[in-house]
């Protein structure tokens, strides 16, 4: 094969291992071996001996996401190190060993030609971005029989010699040759994340691992690069060790696959819509019933979601306290696609092993004797509604149906649960209401008794209320009510639609408070994202109630059913409700401790936990999406925060820090 028609292979490697014989010795020997089938050039960097020679200078130097800030006096401590020692001792190296390497900078020939770059507004000095690349000289180079070893200090459009980050310099170089591969070769053995080596990136997951904290320092320039690279049409770029470089292995950086295309920004997007003509679309077609972010949200992972434009947010929201294991969650995923591909759904007229396990598991954890299933947190409502009255009505007669609910409270928007829901906004567009709901005041058992008497079937509470602000019911009231259900012969409801299944820290809410319920309805989480609600009762409820009492066609379908065990098994488990505990008690203290003078008061219990604000509440869920944060009110001065339970306390150390750029806002 002639040197013309050799594919050709860029390598970088970092200014620290030039510095080191084992890693030269076993280098040089791999490009001896490459060359055997690739033309090569080689970029180096030379971070260590820049900051040798700073110290010794007595010359200082700081670093913005992996980047030298370069002055004048430090400009000419870089030439001196890069073009200096470093590429003449890897020049030495190889042409001992072999190789006839031929020592470069930037500024040779013009091979690379930058301009001053700016980081985030932040001036860098003579720090350069690449602009062009004369690949034709490169070519000429490498037809000769030459290795090209490149320093990155690089020329100006100014005339001026300037500081470049040897990652980009080798991307650059790389798409200027039209190499078939460029490899990072580094000292660890690929993209490191989650204490695991990465296999693969694609282009549009980069920036969203930069975002959550993933990759940091040195290793920031270097997946840009490579991101850089292989969207303008080199064909492949690896990031690896030595041992990599010999073997092949490292983290390989790949395309978007799916037809993915570029905006005017560079960022990738899906090929067919655009996030705007997702948006006009639903503006066209969808009810406007929500006023949704200005983004579209393409796929999570964990705590984290992406948008169509490939930026990432730590999701604060959970699909509103639904998504209690996050997104995508592995056993979550397993489980849905075993179901998928032997049941879906049969309705309720016929047996099938989910709903009756999940039933069977829900039973053993809580007081519970029988449930029954329904789609959300509503259906749920509406249907202890229903029992209750017909329990009463068998027990008393017609004359007991009075539901007792209070203020602040949220059940939901169907007739029932909305007259439960002592909102102006939400009802009055729709009076007349449901009749035989009284309001009671919230953690006022005093103000409660003023209203109960024996016309009174069920009293409803939120044992932490949610939309209504996080407030948690105090010590004694719940003991209080059911004393008061007790007296006047009612049901006592908790509504753990929101609160439950592990969210405060106990897998039921109402376990804290040391009293037992006669039902209890729970939705969210359940499913971990699909629609699921539950009843749960006691038998002296279950007992009244006969076949077309009341039903549904969805509810419990094996599909969800299935995805529903494997979240109560997972959320029921007594360690994993424990760290729930400690991540929602150290959330709220560092949240306490923000110092932001925004915040007037924190409270909550577990991962359910609200901030009253001094400003609305909406003007901070809009600057945290400029900060990659979801995040949601309850009501117009509190802010609500309902992680996924899987949240690290490093990843809340994140929330902790944006949220104050937020509030800063």
């Amino acid at each position: 094969m002639s040197m013309k028609d050799r594919p050709i292979l860029v390598l970088k490697i970092g200014g620290n291992q030039v510095e080191d014989e084992a890693f030269l010795e076993g280098f040089v020997a791999a490009v001896r071996r490459l060359l055997a089938d690739h033309a090569l050039i080689v970029v180096h960097g030379g971070g260590r001996e820049i900051a040798e020679l700073h110290a010794q200078m007595q010359v200082p130097f700081e670093t913005v996401e992996g980047l030298r800030v370069t002055s004048e006096a430090s400009l000419r401590l870089v030439e001196m190190a890069l073009n200096g020692t470093v590429n003449t001792r890897l020049v030495r190296w190889l042409v001992n060993g072999g190789v006839a390497a031929v020592g470069l900078s930037g500024v040779d020939l013009g091979l690379v030609r930058v301009a001053p770059l700016r980081v985030n507004g932040r001036d860098l000095g003579r720090v350069g971005a690449v602009q062009q690349v004369n690949g034709g000289a490169l070519r000429g180079l490498l037809d000769l029989g030459l290795t090209p070893v490149i320093s990155p200090v690089s020329l100006g459009e100014d005339g001026l010699a300037y500081n470049v980050n040897a990652d980009h310099v080798a991307a650059g170089v790389a798409r200027a040759v039209e190499a078939s591969r460029l490899i990072f070769v580094s000292n660890v053995p690929g993209v490191q994340a989650a204490g695991r080596t990465l296999e693969a990136l694609t282009v549009s997951q980069v920036e969203a691992l930069i975002a959550r904290g993933l990759v940091t320092g040195g290793m920031i320039p270097k997946v840009r690069a490579a991101a850089e690279a292989v969207a303008s049409g080199v064909q492949q770029a690896a990031i690896t060790d030595l041992a990599g470089l010999a073997e092949g292995g490292g983290t390989a950086v790949r395309k978007d696959e799916g037809g993915r295309r570029k905006d005017e920004g560079g960022r990738m997007k899906e090929a067919g819509m655009d996030a705007g003509e997702i948006m006009a679309l639903e503006e066209r077609y969808l009810a406007r019933t929500y006023a949704r972010a200005p983004f579209v949200l393409e796929r999570g992972e964990g705590c984290w979601v992406y948008d169509t434009d490939g930026r990432a947010y730590l999701d604060c929201v959970a699909g509103i306290a639904v998504n209690a294991l996050g997104h995508a969650d592995p056993g979550l995923v397993a489980a849905l696609t075993r179901q998928a591909g032997a049941l879906w759904h049969v309705s309720n007229l016929y047996h099938t092993a989910p709903h009756a396990r999940l039933a069977a598991a829900l039973c053993e954890s809580s007081f519970a004797d029988r449930v029954f299933f329904c789609n959300s947190g509503t259906e749920a409502v509406e249907g202890a509604f229903k029992f209750a009255r017909k329990w009463a009505a068998e027990h008393y007669g017609p004359d007991k149906h009075a539901i007792v609910a209070f203020s602040g409270a949220f059940h939901g928007r169907t007739f029932g649960a909305l007259a439960a829901t002592p909102r102006e906004k939400y009802q009055a567009p729709f009076r007349p209401l449901l009749p035989g709901v009284r309001i009671a005041p919230f953690n006022d058992l005093d103000g409660t008794a003023a209203v109960m008497a024996d016309d009174v079937c069920a009293v409803i509470v939120e044992p932490v209320q949610g939309e209504g602000g996080v407030h948690p019911a105090e010590p004694g009231f719940l003991a209080g009510l059911r004393a008061l259900c007790d007296q006047h012969h009612a049901l006592l409801i908790t509504d753990e639609v929101q609160c439950g299944l592990g969210r405060t820290g106990t897998l039921w809410a109402h376990q804290a408070c040391g009293v037992t319920p006669d039902m209890l309805t729970a939705a969210k989480p359940l499913a971990g994202g699909l629609p699921m609600g539950a009843v749960l009762m006691t038998e002296a409820v279950a007992e009244v109630l006969q076949p077309g009492d009341h039903g549904s066609t969805f509810a419990a379908s094996p599909l969800v059913a299935s995805v529903a065990e494997a979240v109560l098994a997972r959320v029921s488990q007594p360690a994993f409700l424990a760290d729930v505990a400690a991540k929602g008690a150290y959330l709220m203290e560092r949240l306490a401790a923000l110092g932001s003078p925004h915040i007037r008061q924190v409270r909550g219990r577990g991962l359910m936990i609200g901030a009253d604000l001094d400003v609305p509440a909406n003007d901070v869920v809009s600057a945290g999406y400029r900060h990659g944060l979801l995040l949601v009110n309850a009501g117009p001065d509190t802010l609500r925060l309902v992680p996924p339970l899987t949240i690290t306390r490093e990843e809340i150390n994140l929330l902790l820090e944006r949220l104050a750029e937020a509030l800063a806002e």
